[in-house]
């Protein structure tokens, strides 16, 4: 917000401009994690940071971008989440990043804070992660589960799943990965296969 990275910002503005592609762009997301506060500060920063970001983008008229707002769905159960929320006039796409504990553990149940709460705002919803632990062989049950949320709920616009494995940033190994899940991989592309999970693109501001 003090303008020392504002050189650099202009020149990522300007690259995404110059894609002539609807791009949806996430500034810090999962902003409300406990661990990130070293570098995200107060929510009154985030939001000036933000601000200042977007009105470079609007300076230099990278209007293919949608602004995605996207804290984890643990911060709107603890309450602390919506204070980084920098206002409806500056948020195109509201989301959250949102896992299951185990199969048992539908993404609906996990995800209800954050969806009680953007049900009160006139923006599409991008689920911006998901995925779950634990119990593979329960993984198709608990995919077709997510199918079901995302046609019952018709704010949801978007879902990426995140087919990852890895290393997370405190050491702790974690396996969200479709390969070698044949039951989950199946489920996963019938559900691509349907004519709801492809519909013709939309404008990056969600309009």
């Amino acid at each position: 917000a003090a303008g020392r990275y504002d050189a650099m910002i202009h020149a990522r503005a300007e690259a995404i401009k110059a894609m002539h592609q609807p791009v949806l762009l996430e500034f810090r997301h999962e902003m409300d994690r406990p661990d990130l506060r070293f570098a995200v500060h107060s929510p009154r920063d985030y939001i000036a940071a933000w601000k200042h970001i977007r009105s470079i983008f609007t300076a230099v008229g990278a209007d293919n971008v949608g602004w995605v707002w996207c804290p984890t769905v643990q911060g709107f159960a603890d309450g602390h989440a919506q204070a980084y929320y920098p206002g409806n006039a500056e948020v195109n796409w509201v989301c959250a990043d949102a896992y299951s504990a185990s199969p048992r553990q539908p993404l609906a149940t996990v995800t209800k804070p954050f969806l009680d709460w953007a049900a009160g705002k006139p923006k599409p919803v991008l689920i911006g992660e998901f995925g779950v632990r634990r119990d593979p062989g329960g993984w198709s049950r608990w995919l077709h589960q997510v199918g079901l949320l995302a046609r019952q709920d018709r704010q949801i616009k978007a879902l990426v799943y995140f087919d990852a494995a890895g290393l997370s940033a405190n050491g702790r190994r974690y396996n969200f990965s479709l390969s070698g899940n044949a039951a989950a991989s199946s489920t996963f592309a019938s559900l691509l296969a349907e004519p709801f999970f492809s519909p013709p693109h939309a404008r990056p501001g969600g309009r």
